[in-house]
C-alpha cells in the first residue's frame, strides 16, 4: 500500500501504511488484554498507574486517569477488591 494521506476511523489524517496501523492495533490489544487480566495495572490508553476501575452508567473507566476503558457494566474479577 502507498503511504498517501488517508482518514482512519477517528478521522485524523494519517500517513501510516496498513502494516504499521495493524501493528499499532495489535500492540494496543495486547496492552488491553494484559490490563483486563490484571497482569498490568497501567492504563492501556495513557499508560498511567491505575488504582481501580469504576462503573459509570454503561461504561467502565480507569481511576485516577478517567480514561474510558470499555463499554459494559461488569468489572473483571481480577479488578475486584480483595
Amino acid at each position: 500500500m502507498s503511504t498517501d494521506t488517508r482518514l482512519v476511523a477517528n478521522f485524523i489524517p494519517t500517513t501510516q501504511t496498513e502494516p504499521e496501523r495493524q501493528q499499532q492495533i495489535e500492540a494496543f490489544m495486547q496492552r488491553l488484554t494484559a490490563f483486563l487480566s490484571g497482569e498490568v495495572r497501567r492504563c492501556p490508553y495513557c499508560d498511567r498507574e491505575v488504582v481501580e476501575l469504576k462503573r459509570r452508567r454503561t461504561s467502565v473507566t480507569a481511576q485516577p486517569c478517567g480514561c474510558h476503558v470499555y463499554q459494559g457494566k461488569a468489572i473483571p474479577a481480577t479488578w475486584q477488591p480483595a
